[in-house]
């Protein structure tokens, strides 16, 4: 059995104001989705009128029917683990764009390998909160990569 997750502290501490809009950035794999799930879950109890989105690769939506039906699913086509952020360009531009229509005003990064799409989506957002769970920093290669291919500071986001 999961054990249930409080997040009346971090809530608190690091979201002192009620998001509307919220996305969650899992790039990861099938397990790591399904893990996340409790955690999302207790998210969408702690703010119930917000829109939450999930940002997987594409395949991973196939999931969808495991998670709650209110839960939007916004899938992407690139591999942040495989293609550097110039690979990577012309699809990264689509997501930032398709986001930006109705832009978060909360970006999450709940994973243990982070990679330089979170910082790139969240650099695009400099006025929505940004909060990334896990301890694992982004991969030195993609963070000079973005620097270098994007002008993007992974260390000022």
């Amino acid at each position: 059995m999961l054990a249930s997750i409080d997040l009346s502290y971090l809530l608190d501490t690091y979201v002192p104001t009620t998001p509307q809009n919220i996305l969650y950035i899992r790039a990861d794999s099938f397990g790591d989705l399904i893990l996340f799930a409790p955690a999302l879950s207790a998210l969408m109890q702690a703010w119930p009128k917000a829109k939450h989105t999930l940002l997987v690769r594409r395949g991973y939506e196939s999931l969808a029917p495991l998670f709650s039906p209110s839960i939007n699913w916004q899938a992407v086509s690139l591999n942040p683990f495989k293609q550097s952020p110039a690979e990577a360009r012309e699809g990264l531009k689509i997501i930032l764009n398709q986001l930006a229509k109705d832009p978060p005003d909360l970006i999450v990064a709940p994973t243990f390998h982070r990679t330089w799409l979170e910082v790139a989506i969240a650099a695009h957002f400099p006025a929505c909160r940004r909060i990334a769970l896990g301890g694992e920093a982004v991969d030195p290669l993609f963070t000079t990569a973005l620097e270098l291919e994007l002008g993007i500071k992974a260390g000022d986001i």
